[in-house]
């Protein structure tokens, strides 16, 4: 009889999540806008997170006397969930936030029982790269013999690269985590430097292709962060650093400018009522702003604001392109307007908690946990201009969840095989 550990189990489980994470259950899918199919949300997808994140949460609960002890440790986002289930009650849409919230606690802790079963960090990270690794290839796979399905054929965004993803600024954040995830991986395994270096240059090139503005300086942004983080505040002015610092301020200076035309920088200068700033993002903020002001410490409900049918309070909004979008292009912001301020201080130590050991890392030489920085603080500043926290199973914050458990994993143990010999 064929028997398989439960640690294996848990990295086949993993494995497969991150696929329906990256790849989702729709590849190629040509995203077109419905207020009620968005309310509603789909089916087969819902059916294939229950199939995977269920039985990881039942096996945990049984087997793993680790997940057991990380489960009465998480507290915060426990209360957090907590908050989220009982703003329910003066929901919006008490049914629509109350079947996404259970998608977004599956999540939660699938991610956090298959980290406490895959005890091994190699092994996670070799999952990480397969799951990224083959969605990489099949995003190049599509631009070059499924172009009509890979590149957006029509409209203003005609020409960009989308791959596999719905639209084209997933496709380009999904690239800038892979870009982090492989210049990181070459660091780790210096046998296979030159090779995963490649793989981060290319998903750098589907990044720019994809024209995508904001993962394109948060990528540059993050990496400089983190490298300070890594090298130590005592070490970092120095005249690396400072070629460093200039060439990525550089590099973020020619992405803007390769994006926002010379008449749009000249109306913004001035002030011109015709600038419309971040895309039309700055009237929506006024607009969830607004409703915070009305209703700061409740909130209207867990996910209760955007696409709950024909009454979402978003239809309020007078940019007309915001009353057909999924968020609010700022997750703070969205959070706030949803469960309020008690949810967004909960939401905050939860992911901030995560650096209160950063600097035992650094003295410890411990390398891939920078990776897992620099994946969090990308998703941080991330959401300042888009809106993926406690987002069910959005990639980021599935990742964000991934590397804020493993920080917490790798506090515990103190230990790891990839040490760098020198990180100052």
């Amino acid at each position: 009889m064929l028997s398989i550990s439960k640690e294996k189990l848990a990295e086949i489980l993993l494995f497969i999540l991150l696929l329906l994470v990256f790849i989702d259950v729709e590849p190629f899918h040509i995203y077109k806008y419905s207020m009620m199919e968005s309310s509603e949300g789909n089916i087969k997808r819902q059916i294939a997170y229950l199939l995977v994140c269920l039985p990881s949460i039942l096996i945990a609960f049984i087997y793993s006397n680790r997940f057991r002890l990380q489960f009465k440790k998480e507290l915060i986002i426990l209360f957090l969930l907590l908050w989220c289930f009982l703003s329910i009650a003066w929901s919006d849409a008490p049914s629509i936030s109350f079947r996404r919230l259970v998608a977004t606690i599956l999540i939660v802790y699938a991610i956090m029982s298959l980290l406490a079963m895959v005890t091994n960090q190699e092994n996670l990270l070799k999952i990480l790269l397969l799951t990224s690794g083959i969605t990489i290839f099949i995003n190049c796979i599509g631009i070059i013999f499924l172009p009509k399905l890979s590149i957006i054929q029509s409209g203003s965004q005609s020409g960009l690269w989308k791959g596999l993803h719905e639209g084209k600024n997933i496709a380009g954040n999904v690239s800038a985590i892979f870009t982090i995830m492989w210049f990181w991986a070459g660091l780790i395994f210096p046998k296979w430097k030159k090779y995963f270096w490649l793989i981060s240059l290319l998903c750098v090139v589907f990044l720019f292709n994809t024209a995508s503005k904001t993962p394109i300086i948060v990528l540059f942004l993050s990496f400089i962060i983190t490298y300070s983080l890594w090298k130590g505040v005592r070490n970092i002015i120095n005249f690396s650093f400072l070629l460093w610092f200039v060439a990525t301020i550089s590099i973020i200076g020619i992405a803007i400018l390769s994006f926002v035309s010379f008449d749009e920088i000249i109306l913004f200068v001035f002030n011109d009522p015709r600038y419309v700033g971040f895309t039309g993002r700055t009237d929506v903020w006024a607009y969830l702003i607004e409703n915070i002001i009305q209703h700061p410490l409740l909130g209207v409900g867990y996910e209760a604001f955007w696409t709950v049918g024909e009454n979402s309070r978003s239809l309020g909004i007078s940019v007309a392109w915001a009353q057909e979008t999924i968020h609010g292009h700022q997750g703070y912001l969205d959070i706030l307007t949803t469960i309020g301020i008690p949810g967004f201080i909960l939401l905050i130590l939860f992911m901030f908690s995560a650096f209160n050991k950063i600097f035992v890392f650094r003295k410890a030489k411990i390398l891939p946990v920078f990776m897992f920085y620099n994946i969090l603080i990308f998703g941080l500043i991330y959401n300042l201009t888009e809106s993926t926290l406690l987002h069910k199973y959005h990639f980021m914050w599935v990742l964000m969840l991934i590397s804020i458990f493993q920080l917490r994993i790798n506090y515990i143990q103190r230990k790891t095989p990839y040490e760098h010999p020198n990180p100052s």
